[in-house]
């Protein structure tokens, strides 16, 4: 057997493969032994069908067969052992096997396609730009006055009243087509929340569409749109009213507490201030550090200098999803596909300049971490027992093993994006929640 790798240039090349009928002929003959065993053809007693009718019959099947295994690991081994780094798998080149006549051929050629990664470096040098928010009392307060209108009583009202959300159809005047709507009121914009004042059930009122709600993505999400197509709404709409809701807000009370933190975990106000402002402190933390990353990401994907085989990369793509995808999908992401690939290539250089490893321990301690979150979120007692093992232990089961996977993967990101946090000149500047919000909304 002859392999080598004829590179077409440093990120594309083909793997060539010629066999000869020694490479493959031993483990032809021993599975055609093996079928005269196990063959059931009538005529013959059974481990007694001669080798040379398991041939005829099946010969052809088994050269096929055995020449595909073999192909497959030794181009498998043929990479590894020659430490050749590739994008996605090797593409085997069909107008190669096209013509193959499989009943006379002795020594076959096949060919296939790689993709290379070209030579880069990661610079841990850069700059990173990032925010620490420290949460403020406006925050506090509208966080209270949430979880109030969360926790408090509901009710449907004969009449509209300031704070009230309302349900019900719109249509363009003069369309047939309506759209089932809830109009949250503190999302509304001012002048046409006006128009809501004294509004029964059943009753119509004309809107100006594209000045309905304050933000473009609450119109999107209302209209069930996405915001590109918002932002082409326009024009007078009929809006009918079908169900108007009220919410009485919940009292600061020990029930109020009981409902936000579990029962009597909370006994006092204070206590709740103070739990509050860590609890909105961590979901921030929660945020900042999604932020970072993502800034870290598209920093090193703006500046690492990685040629890409795009050519080879859009065949890989159609060929691993086929019936998923088009050509014409493909060329239309393509830049998001090939963004992916380059993060790919400097998540995996990253791991590798400093010996990132994920063990087993790791994969169960984070499964554990998850489930204990579940249970908080439910206000189970987080007790620290063998139920967690067993727990975590069939989690990391389930989905026949795609959770250990998904799992494995959530640990390497993790450790990988420490490092970058570490190495990388990462500055914080200090902001409070409303000024965040924005930098986020500008940063879409």
């Amino acid at each position: 057997m002859e392999i080598i790798l004829d590179k077409n240039s440093a990120i594309e090349g083909l793997i060539k493969v010629t066999l000869k009928e020694t490479d493959y002929q031993p483990k032809v003959e021993e599975k055609v032994k093996e079928y005269s065993r196990k063959a059931q053809i009538k005529g013959f007693r059974p481990g007694k069908v001669p080798p040379t009718l398991i041939k005829k019959m099946y010969g052809k099947t088994i050269l096929i067969e055995e020449i595909n295994e073999l192909l497959s690991k030794s181009v498998i081994d043929y990479i590894k052992q020659n430490d050749i780094k590739i994008i996605g798998d090797p593409l085997p080149v069909t107008e190669k096997t096209a013509n193959i006549n499989w009943d006379i051929q002795k020594e076959f050629q096949f060919e296939y396609m790689v993709g290379l990664v070209d030579s880069f470096s990661v610079d841990y040098t850069l700059k990173i730009d990032s925010y620490d928010v420290e949460v403020d009392e406006p925050t506090i307060k509208e966080t209270i006055d949430r979880l109030k209108r969360e926790y408090g009583t509901y009710s449907e009202p004969a009449e509209y009243g300031e704070g009230d959300d309302v349900f019900g159809d719109i249509i363009q005047t003069g369309a047939t087509n309506k759209t089932e709507v809830w109009l949250i009121h503190d999302q509304l914009s001012e002048t046409e929340r006006t128009k809501l004042a004294g509004i029964k059930k059943d009753d119509t009122i004309k809107v100006n569409i594209e000045n309905l709600f304050k933000e473009i993505s609450n119109l999107a999400k209302a209209m069930r749109k996405t915001e590109e197509e918002a932002k082409n709404l326009a024009g007078e709409y009929e809006l009918k009213v079908t169900r108007i809701h009220r919410v009485e807000p919940a009292g600061i009370n020990q029930e109020f507490y009981d409902k936000v933190f579990g029962k009597d975990i909370i006994k006092t106000e204070e206590e709740f201030l103070s739990k509050l402002k860590e609890t909105v402190q961590k979901n921030y933390k929660h945020e900042t550090d999604h932020y970072t990353e993502h800034s870290i990401q598209d920093k090193l994907i703006d500046s690492t200098k990685i040629e890409l085989p795009e050519n080879f990369y859009k065949k890989w793509i159609l060929a691993t999803n086929k019936g998923k995808v088009t050509e014409e999908d493909i060329n239309k992401n393509l830049d998001k596909y090939l963004k992916e690939l380059k993060w790919s290539l400097i998540f995996n250089r990253v791991s590798e300049d400093s010996s990132i490893k994920v063990e087993h321990e790791d994969v169960l301690s984070h499964a554990k971490d998850l489930i204990r979150s579940q249970f908080a979120a439910y206000g189970i007692p987080q007790n620290e027992d063998e139920n967690i093992d067993t727990f975590a232990n069939n989690y990391l089961k389930g989905r026949e093993g795609e959770n250990y996977f998904t799992t494995y993967n959530q640990v390497k990101s993790g450790k990988v994006m420490n490092v970058l946090k570490e190495k990388l000149q990462i500055t914080y500047k200090k902001v409070n929640p409303a000024e965040f919000l924005e930098i986020i909304k500008e940063n879409k």
